[in-house]
């Protein structure tokens, strides 16, 4: 049993949260951010 969420899964978690609204670059520019900022905080 894998406890840590795949990649995929939280990826897809993480889309299901935001605005329907949204065009494709808008949702990849918010993952590049979401990435950049669990980076920073790790270090």
């Amino acid at each position: 049993m894998n406890i840590m969420p795949s990649v995929k899964n939280a990826v897809i978690d993480f889309i299901k949260n935001l605005p329907d609204d949204l065009t494709v670059e808008e949702i990849a520019y918010k993952l590049y951010l979401d990435e950049r900022i669990n980076k920073a905080r790790k270090q």
